[in-house]
C-alpha cells in the first residue's frame, strides 16, 4: 500500500522539522552545558531551550512511519521523558527523580525487549543479541544510579562499565564478521542519544561539585558525629555535683543551645520532602538529632536558598546568645581556675557567612546546603564545640 505524504506523520514538512529541532536542540543544550560549568549568565535559558527542543523531537519523531513502528514510538516516548527529566534535574524542578526513574527503566526495558525482537543478520548468534542488549540495560540502570546517588552507585556504575567493555567486544566482533552495528549511531535518534551520554558523562547535572568532594564533606559529618559521641562517653565520667546550681545552668544552656541548632538542621533536611525518614531523635538532651546523611542525597524538590542566607544572621545570633549566658554562668561560679575563660573563638570560626562565601553562584550553595553538606557540617561543629566547653567548664567546678 502506498504511503500517503500528505499525512501529519509520513509528511516532508514533519521530517524537516523534526531534523532541524535536532541540531537546534543539540546546540543549545551543549551550549547551555558548557556556560553552566563556567557559571555564565544564560545557562538555564539555553538548557530550556535545548532540552526542551530534544523531547520535542523524540516524541514527534516517534511518529515517523516505521516497520517496527511500537518500538519506536516506545523508545521515543521513553527519550523524551528522560531529556524532560534531565532538564528539571538539571533546573532543580520538583519531579525530576520520577521523570528519570521511569524514563530509564523503559529504556533498559526496550532494549532487553530488543534482544528477542530485532530483525538483523541470522548469522548473528541470539546469545551475542541477548549479551549486548542485557549489557545495554544494565549501562542505562547505572546511568540511574548515578544521576540519582543512589546506594550502592559505585558497585552498580562499576558494573556498567563491565557490561560496556562486554558491548564493545560483541560490537567488533560482530562489525568484523557481519559489518553491522547492534547500535544505530548514524540516523538521528541514534546520534542524539550518544550526545545525551556524552552530557552525562563529562557533567553532573545537580552541581559542578565533584562526587569525591561530596563524600569527603558527608565523612567529615560522620567524623564529627564520633567526635561528639566521645565527648558525651567523657561527660558521663565525669564527677560533677549534678545539683550544684552552676552545674544545672551549665547543662540547662547546652541543652537549649543543642536544640536550637538541631531545629536548623532539621529545617534544612525537611527542605526535602524525604527528611523525615533520615531523622532520629536520642532521649539524650545533649545528643544532637542523628541524620542519615549517606541517604539524603536527593534535594531535587527542594530550592532553600533563602532559608540558607536568613540562617547567616540567626546562626550567629544563637551563638551570640550562647556565649554571654555562658559568660554570665562562669563569672556567677566565682571558681578561680575559670577565670580566663572566654568562648570567644566560636564567634570567628563558626560564623556561616563565611561559609557561605566560599561558594560564588547559586549551584554551588544549593548543592551544598540543600544536600546536608557545608552548613550540616557547620552545624555539627557548634554542636561539638558546645559539648566540649561543657566538659571543660564541669571538670573545673
Amino acid at each position: 500500500m502506498q504511503e500517503d505524504n500528505n499525512s501529519f506523520a509520513g509528511s516532508t514538512a514533519l521530517l524537516k522539522v523534526v531534523s532541524y529541532s535536532l541540531i537546534v536542540g543539540l546546540i543549545f543544550t551543549f551550549l547551555g552545558a558548557a556556560f553552566k560549568v563556567q557559571h555564565f549568565p544564560g545557562a538555564n535559558i539555553l538548557l530550556v531551550v535545548g532540552l526542551t527542543t530534544l523531547s520535542l523531537n523524540y516524541l514527534f519523531g516517534s511518529f515517523e512511519p516505521a516497520d517496527n513502528g511500537f518500538q519506536k514510538l516506545f523508545f521515543g516516548v521513553a527519550m523524551s521523558l528522560f531529556t524532560i527529566g534531565l532538564l528539571f534535574k538539571w533546573m532543580h524542578w520538583p519531579g525530576a527523580n520520577l521523570a528519570i526513574i521511569v524514563s530509564l527503566f523503559l529504556l533498559a526495558i526496550h532494549y532487553i525487549l530488543k534482544a528477542f525482537f530485532r530483525s538483523t543478520n541470522p548469522s548473528v548468534k541470539k546469545s551475542q543479541l541477548l549479551a549486548f542488549y542485557f549489557s545495554y540495560a544494565i549501562v542505562i540502570i547505572s546511568f540511574l544510579f548515578r544521576i540519582l546517588n543512589w546506594p550502592g552507585a559505585g558497585v552498580i556504575i562499576g558494573i556498567g562499565y563491565v557490561a560496556i567493555l562486554v558491548m564493545a567486544l560483541i560490537q567488533l566482533n560482530v562489525l568484523k564478521k557481519y559489518n553491522l552495528f547492534l547500535i544505530d549511531l548514524v540516523s538521528v535518534k541514534g546520534f542524539s542519544t550518544l550526545c545525551l551520554i556524552l552530557i552525562l558523562l563529562f557533567q553532573r547535572l545537580d552541581s559542578s561539585i565533584s562526587k569525591n568532594t561530596l563524600s569527603s564533606y558527608i565523612m567529615r559529618y560522620e567524623m564529627l558525629d564520633h567526635r561528639i559521641n566521645g565527648e558525651l562517653e567523657t561527660a558521663a565520667h565525669l564527677p560533677v555535683n549534678i545539683d550544684n546550681p552552676s552545674v544545672k545552668k551549665i547543662n540547662a544552656l547546652t541543652a537549649d543551645f543543642i536544640a536550637d541548632i538541631d531545629l536548623m538542621k532539621q529545617r534544612l533536611v525537611l527542605l526535602s520532602n524525604d527528611g523525615n525518614s533520615i531523622l532520629t531523635k536520642s532521649d539524650n538532651p545533649f545528643k544532637p538529632m542523628g541524620i542519615d546523611v549517606w541517604f539524603y542525597s536527593d534535594a531535587a524538590s527542594a530550592n532553600g536558598s533563602g532559608y540558607l542566607r536568613e540562617m547567616n544572621s540567626s546562626l550567629v545570633d544563637i551563638i551570640r546568645d550562647y556565649k554571654m549566658k555562658m559568660d554570665a554562668i562562669v563569672k556567677a561560679t566565682g571558681t578561680s581556675k575559670l577565670k580566663g575563660y572566654n568562648p570567644e573563638g566560636m564567634q570567628d570560626r563558626y560564623n556561616s557567612k563565611l561559609v557561605i562565601d566560599e561558594f560564588t553562584n547559586a549551584d554551588d550553595i544549593y548543592f551544598s546546603y540543600a544536600l546536608n553538606i557545608t552548613l550540616l557540617n557547620t552545624c555539627s561543629e557548634l554542636q561539638y564545640e558546645a559539648l566540649k566547653n561543657r566538659n571543660l567548664l564541669l571538670s573545673q567546678l
